[in-house]
Formats: structure tokens, C-alpha cells, sequence
């Protein structure tokens, strides 16, 4: 950066600050700036944002994310939706009163990037709220611990859960860890449709980093001879597999993480499986599913939550818990506390996913019982009381 770039950067930090200064004379409610992903809703920042626009009229309430989006044509009949990369998201920024999202990066609380200096103060300032990606079952306090992301409101499922953050690496009290259920389960409702989803988490190790402007995940030049793409291509053209499906009428909806869509290329489909385009609603998979085909994912705990049965495949389990990936095992064990049974081979998690589908993806009483054991709460209410501790906790910044 030269000096007059310098020069010209701090004018601008300059006339941003005041411009806020004076904005927040005339602001008559609180503003609360509301994201999932850079490219996406879908997550539970979407669902708050829609809950307060419905039920909170007095709270000035705007969701950013990229203006070429379906998320923002969709959302633009809701409430005021602010484009992710412009000066309209940096200033909104500002001003905001409290900033709410279910993504903890830096770059969804902090739109300058590298030149962030001249607006730390302001930034640092304000409360964050983590509406969570999914529910935690496995230690990641090496990614969310305070001293990396300050977390002034971090919401959680399960007691079990809340105890595991509070009791961990993580260095947040037991008031900034809240028991109330993530906003997107208000919004699941079950109609199986003889649908499997196949639907594994993503592998650090398979990435070349995150893009700084948009958060979006880069594919390592590795991946093509990944133990990864091997396996799910071998599952989803698994002829026993198939010739099941053809027989009872069930169809294969293969759903990449979001940090992986990037590799979709990689993957076909064929008469029976189906490879979900990026942005489909995850509301309306969980609905229609019957049976959830995961590894380590917390989308076990969505499909989990609609009383529907889970099959886990941990074919490189002893790779995925190494350190490879983002996150370390923790107090959730998947043979004794998860909702279906764990295979490690590929032949294994095909004779059981044909079990259950000759079965109609009925879910075991014991698998029932343990979820039955493991939510805080069910039947909605998540975004009441998401909403009632953001209001408590900017009363008692207030106070």
C-alpha cells in the first residue's frame, strides 16, 4: 500500500466514522445486521431474520448476503437486505446495535478486511451473537475459543452441549452460553417422501484456505486422489444400493457440504441418485428425506430432531480425528450416544442402508430413545427464545 493509498483509506475511515456518528442521532431503534454465508441463507441466521421481521416490528432488522443470490431476491420480500460486498454492508456494519450470525469467521463481523484499523474500536464494540452452523458434538475450541472468536452470545441445543463449551477450551461463562435450540428447527416439519440423503461434512485437509472477501473454501489440489472422492463415488454407484432403490422406489439426493461445493464437478448422477445443486433448501431435504446418510456431519442432528433415522459412515475415522480436521472428538459418542448404528467399509454401510430401506427407514426404539434424551427442547420456540437473550443481553450493555 502506498502513502497515498494510506492516505486515501484513512479519509475514508474518517468520513465513514463520522457519517455513523451522526446517523446514530437520528436512529430511533436498535439495528441488528443478521448472515448465514457470504453466497447463502437457508441457515439459521435466515430463520431468525424472517421470525423478527414477523414478530419484532420495533427492532430495525437487515440480512446481508450477495445481491446475485436467490437468498436475496427471496429475502427482499421479507425485510431490507444489504448487499455482502459494498460500503452499504460496511456502514450498516457500523452503525449496527448487534450483529447475529450463524457463522463465527472474521470476515462475517468484519467487512474491511486487512484494513480494518482505522475502524477497530467500533468493530470491537459491538456484542456478537453465534446462532451456530449445526449443533457441537465434537471438541472446537481450537476454532471457537474466545481468545480467536469473541462470542458475546453463544447459542446451543442440548445441555450436554452447553456443558461441553462451558466446561471445555473455550473460555465463555456460563451467561454467554445459551440453552434455547437453533432457530431453523422452528421451521422442519417431517413429509418422508422415500428419499435418502447422503450427505457427509467436509476435510480441512482437503482445502487450500478460504477466499478473504467471501469466506468461500478453495479445493486443494489433492482431492482428485482423495480416500474422499473415492468412497462416495464408489457409494453412489454401489449396484446393490441401486438395484434396492429401483425395487421398493426410493431416490438418492448426494448433498456436499457447503465449504465443498466446490467439488461438485466431481461428481454424477444417474437414473437413481440425484447431485443437489448448491443452494437448495436444506429445510425441504430434512422434510422429505426418510433416511440421513452422514459421517461426522451435525446435519445428523437436524434429521435427528424430525424423529427420522441416521446411518453413519466413518470409513477414515482415525484420519478424521488426527488433526487433520478443523475439530478434535469430544463428549459425543457416536456408538454409544448417536441416533443410528456406525460402519466403517463401504460393503457395511450398503447392506445397512438396504436394511432400512426394505424396512420403509422405520427408526429403532433405540434410537429413538436417545434422541428422545438428547434435545433441550422440541417443538419450535427457538427463535422466542434466541430473541428474548439478544434483547437481555443489549439491555444489560445498556445498563
Amino acid at each position: 500500500m502506498t502513502r497515498l493509498d494510506r492516505v486515501g483509506a484513512a479519509l475514508k475511515a474518517a468520513i465513514a466514522i463520522c457519517a455513523v456518528g451522526l446517523a446514530r442521532r437520528f436512529k430511533r431503534r436498535q439495528l441488528w445486521l443478521l448472515s448465514d454465508r457470504s453466497e447463502a441463507g437457508g441457515d439459521n441466521g435466515e430463520a431468525l431474520f424472517c421470525y423478527l421481521r414477523r414478530h419484532h416490528p420495533e427492532i430495525d432488522v437487515r440480512f446481508t448476503v450477495d445481491r446475485s443470490s436467490a437468498t436475496a431476491r427471496r429475502l427482499a420480500a421479507v425485510g431490507p437486505v444489504v448487499p455482502w460486498c459494498s460500503w452499504r454492508r460496511k456502514i450498516t456494519t457500523l452503525l449496527a446495535d448487534c450483529l447475529i450470525s450463524s457463522q463465527a469467521q472474521e470476515v462475517f463481523v468484519n467487512p474491511f478486511g486487512a484494513y480494518a484499523g482505522p475502524y477497530r474500536r467500533l468493530l470491537d464494540d459491538k456484542p456478537f451473537v453465534f446462532l451456530q452452523h449445526g449443533v457441537i458434538k465434537d471438541d472446537m475450541s481450537a476454532e471457537l475459543n474466545r481468545s480467536r472468536r469473541h462470542i458475546d452470545g453463544f447459542v446451543t441445543s442440548s445441555a450436554r452441549e452447553r456443558a461441553s463449551i462451558i466446561d471445555g477450551n473455550y473460555g465463555y461463562t456460563a451467561q454467554q452460553v445459551w440453552l434455547t435450540g437453533l432457530p431453523r428447527f422452528d421451521e422442519f416439519a417431517s413429509n418422508p417422501a422415500k428419499r435418502i440423503l447422503i450427505m457427509p461434512t467436509w476435510r480441512l485437509g482437503l482445502m487450500a484456505g478460504q477466499d478473504s472477501s467471501s469466506g468461500r473454501w478453495l479445493l486443494g489440489n489433492g482431492f482428485a486422489q482423495s480416500g474422499f472422492l473415492s468412497f462416495y463415488r464408489a457409494l453412489l454407484a454401489d449396484e446393490r444400493l441401486l438395484a434396492a432403490c429401483r425395487r421398493t422406489g426410493y431416490r438418492i439426493s448426494f448433498v456436499l457440504h457447503p465449504n465443498m461445493t466446490i467439488a461438485r464437478r466431481y461428481f454424477a448422477g444417474n437414473d437413481i441418485v440425484e447431485v443437489v445443486d448448491e443452494g437448495a433448501s436444506y429445510r425441504d431435504l430434512f422434510s422429505t428425506g426418510s433416511l440421513l446418510v452422514t459421517d461426522y456431519s451435525s446435519t445428523a442432528f437436524d434429521f435427528a430432531y424430525l424423529r427420522k433415522p441416521v446411518v453413519y459412515c466413518q470409513f477414515d475415522e482415525g484420519e478424521f480425528f488426527s488433526g487433520a480436521h478443523s475439530y478434535g472428538k469430544g463428549y459425543f459418542d457416536y456408538r454409544r450416544d448417536g441416533f443410528g448404528p456406525v460402519e466403517t467399509t463401504l460393503d457395511a454401510t450398503v447392506a445397512q442402508i438396504v436394511r432400512y430401506i426394505e424396512a420403509d427407514c422405520e427408526i429403532k426404539p433405540e434410537y429413538r430413545r436417545r434422541i428422545d434424551g438428547f434435545f433441550a427442547f422440541s417443538g419450535g420456540g427457538n427463535c422466542a427464545r434466541v430473541t428474548a437473550r439478544i434483547l437481555e443481553l443489549m439491555e444489560h450493555r445498556a445498563s
